[in-house]
């Protein structure tokens, strides 16, 4: 998932005054529409017709969950969280993995 533009988002904000939660909801939206265009631009078949909008709120969601938006800027690009979420999610929607339609035997 890529998160540069929205810690860069986040920095941007929380050097200028603004509110945690302010920050904190330009750290979701930044990251949320990234991500949508960088799955978007894989052009995957593996996974056409995901909803790839409640793919990625779903991990920003997780990776969001709890933090501060000085917590937020820590986050970095790879970081285990990251995959850990991006499992969760697509397990919660339904995509790859055991049961989601690829690896049923006999499917």
């Amino acid at each position: 998932m890529r998160l540069v533009p929205a810690v860069l988002s986040i920095a941007a904000l929380a050097g200028c005054g603004f509110s945690d939660e302010a920050a904190q909801n330009a750290f979701r939206e930044s990251s949320i529409r990234s991500c949508v265009t960088a799955a978007q631009g894989q052009g995957n078949p593996a996974t056409a017709g995901v909803d790839w909008q409640r793919m990625c709120t779903c991990v920003t969601e997780k990776i969001m969950a709890g933090k501060s938006a000085s917590d937020l800027l820590q986050i970095r690009p790879g970081d285990p969280e990251q995959r850990q979420a991006a499992e969760q999610c697509l397990a919660e929607i339904g995509v790859g993995g055991p049961g989601a339609g690829g690896d049923k035997p006999g499917a």
